[in-house]
């Protein structure tokens, strides 16, 4: 039976999925999230993406991967900001699981069949706002600055403009209609449009949102306009940005509060009856600012949030260029545990208090570059992960890696976090496009710095693709992509690193073992080159089966060296050999091809102060010569 995070716990765990954490409306909704949900004991898994998926590019493919990470059967309920997010593919494939596993899923602002679907009412809001410029201040001469032709929001948003001219008796112009795109730049545009418009200049601009009411009032300053007093500005959607503009705007505040205080309340009352066709409203309220004209709602703290900011900008300014020593320092680096000390070092600034990363086995495995020269049996069943739990501020966070870790043992840690937290933020980490993992965060609100974990998190992916190319690159230099064994130069780099070892750690031996696979040549002319090729691919996987840390080389052709150091070897060169004539039989007792493969061998151990490199491989040769010798052409079959 599938086990919840709240199983045995005296609260409920939900997921809550939205797009893009360290903008400042993501960020203001986890805020609200948390309050709301901490008096009804509740505690969140959040799930975010950097990006908002408007791409739908390669990055934004490895982002979707977080959603994968959500195993729906383990939530009380999930929370999809399915309007944050420009695809919708996976947020369908959440609700689809849901509804099998019978968890309640909401989806808020965007309709997906299946969820309990919830709705903020901007329509009604909006036409408060146009009611308010025209009915309250009395306004007549009024240019309306919509999104984009088309879009349902902006066109809503124009109707509503339309509905209350209409009913006031004011004639709808439509040359007073502008479009800004929703955005500064665009509608700065639409503002010089505006000026040098033959019509008489307004006495109040409405804004379809917040994103282009700021930049709109301060072209007007920059233009010798006072607002409220020459033009009045009204926006929409309360962005955070909004409390620092001078004047403050009137405008429509999303009720986030109100939204998840419905969902608590659906999950305490139940939620059987709750008809899934149908759309529940959410009320948004409107906000009277001082822009339309009314003596209402001072700046808060403009000029101390401008030096904030600006502090901030250095900060992370800096933060970055830190950072992108973090990639340069160890993307030469293949070994995972470096990366995991750069991370915990360079990370620390986010202000987290732990962190879990978790990439899946098999990637970690591609990173290390001696893993290709041999067969990584797996200690377990299906897909394993390795984990790393981060400490911020503490030294060596290193030996907290442990490989070959099961989901078990991450919901473990899950389980153990949420009885110290009321919430976790997990991001998805990729490479080229590709989902290899998570990042967790264990935070508190008012410390994390989302913009440098935004950031962070891009550098990190930056780091692994690199340290990734790095070793592919390598596996090119040093091995033989044929059979994945050392090729000339990874032979001869990995035995002089062996030696120097050997004569560190005062090893007396060394053991050169020789190969001649015989027939090659045969193979190749009686049934071609690919054929041979197998051969070769064949009898190079029998050599990795049959060694294990030592050195094993094709160094060209049908010469393969095996070379390892210790004391007294002849026992393991004994055994050595012996398997690889093992594999070879029984290769051959199968019958899969029509040749069999046959191989000369020598072995050769001795003291290794006393003789050269080049002595050894001589005298090792030698002797699979002499085996060579007694061979006859034994490849063909008949």
């Amino acid at each position: 039976m599938i086990k919840k995070y709240s199983d045995g716990k005296p609260y409920k765990v939900i997921a809550f999925a939205l797009s893009n954490f360290s903008n400042d409306e993501q960020s203001l909704i986890m805020e609200n999230v948390v309050e709301v949900c901490r008096a009804h004991q509740i505690k969140v898994n959040f799930y975010s993406t950097i990006t908002d998926l408007f791409m739908n590019d390669v990055i934004d493919q490895g982002e979707r991967s977080i959603f994968k990470s959500i195993h729906v059967e383990k939530y009380d309920a999930v929370v999809l900001m399915s309007e944050s997010f420009k695809q919708d593919e996976e947020m369908h494939e959440l609700v689809r699981t849901a509804n099998e596993v019978g968890v309640p899923i909401f989806a808020v602002d965007k309709y997906l069949e299946g969820a309990i679907n919830l709705t903020f009412e901007y329509e009604r809001c909006f036409r408060e706002v146009v009611e308010h410029m025209v009915e309250h201040h009395g306004y007549k001469r009024i240019n309306f600055m919509g999104g984009m032709p088309g879009n349902s929001y902006s066109e809503v948003r124009l109707q509503a403009y339309k509905d209350v001219l209409e009913k006031n008796g004011i004639p709808f112009d439509e040359r007073r209609v502008y479009y800004g795109y929703f955005w500064e730049d665009p509608a700065i545009v639409a503002m010089e449009q505006m000026l040098n418009s033959p019509l008489q200049f307004p006495e109040a601009i409405i804004c379809a949102n917040d994103a282009m009411a700021l930049p709109i009032v301060n072209f007007l300053q920059k233009n010798g306009f006072r607002v409220p007093e020459d033009v009045a500005v009204s926006g929409f959607d309360g962005i955070d940005m909004e409390r620092y503009s001078v004047p403050r705007l009137t405008t429509g505040v999303v009720n986030n509060e109100r939204m998840i205080e419905l969902i608590c309340e659906m999950l305490e009352n139940g939620v059987e009856e709750i008809d899934r066709s149908q759309v529940i409203p959410i009320y948004s309220k409107m906000q009277i600012g001082h822009s339309c004209g009314c003596d209402s709602l001072n700046s808060e703290y403009g000029i101390t949030e401008l030096i904030r900011m600006r502090s901030e900008l250095h900060q992370l300014i800096k933060f970055q260029g830190d950072v992108q020593k973090m990639v340069s320092r160890y993307s030469t680096k293949t070994d995972f545990s470096e990366s995991i000390k750069a991370i915990a070092r360079y990370s620390s600034p986010v202000k987290y208090r732990e962190a879990m990363l978790v990439v899946e086995e098999d990637f970690v495995e591609n990173l290390q570059v001696e893993m290709y020269t041999r067969d990584v049996e797996k200690k377990h069943h299906g897909k394993t992960m390795t984990m790393a739990h981060i400490v911020n501020g503490e030294r060596d966070n290193g030996k907290g890696i442990k490989r070959n870790v099961s989901s078990e043992a991450i919901d473990e840690f899950i389980c153990d976090s949420l009885d110290r937290y009321d919430y976790m933020l997990h991001l998805p980490i990729h490479v080229k496009g590709v989902g290899v993992g998570i990042m967790s965060f264990l935070f508190y609100m008012e410390e994390m710095w989302f913009t440098a974990a935004s950031s962070f998190m891009t550098d990190m992916r930056n780091l692994f693709e690199l340290v990734m190319a790095q070793a592919q690159l390598m596996r090119v230099y040093l091995f033989d992509m044929l059979t994945g064994l050392y090729n000339r130069q990874g032979f001869y780099q990995k035995v002089d690193a062996a030696v120097k070892r050997a004569q560190e750690l005062d090893e007396t031996h060394m053991t050169v073992i020789s190969i001649d696979m015989d027939g090659l040549k045969m193979i190749n002319d009686t049934y071609g080159h690919n054929e041979g090729d197998a051969a070769l691919r064949n009898f190079g996987q029998m050599i990795k089966k049959s060694v294990d840390r030592e050195i094993a080389a094709r160094i060209g052709g049908d010469e393969f060296l095996i070379v390892f150091t210790g004391d007294y070897n002849y026992g393991r060169a004994a055994e050595i050999v012996a398997s690889i004539k093992k594999e070879i039989a029984a290769y051959n007792k199968l019958g899969i091809s029509p040749y069999e493969i046959h191989a000369s061998i020598g072995s050769y151990t001795d003291n290794i102060h006393t003789q050269s490199l080049d002595d050894f491989l001589s005298k090792a040769d030698k002797l699979m010569y002499e085996k060579k010798a007694q061979h006859k052409n034994f490849a063909r079959k008949d």
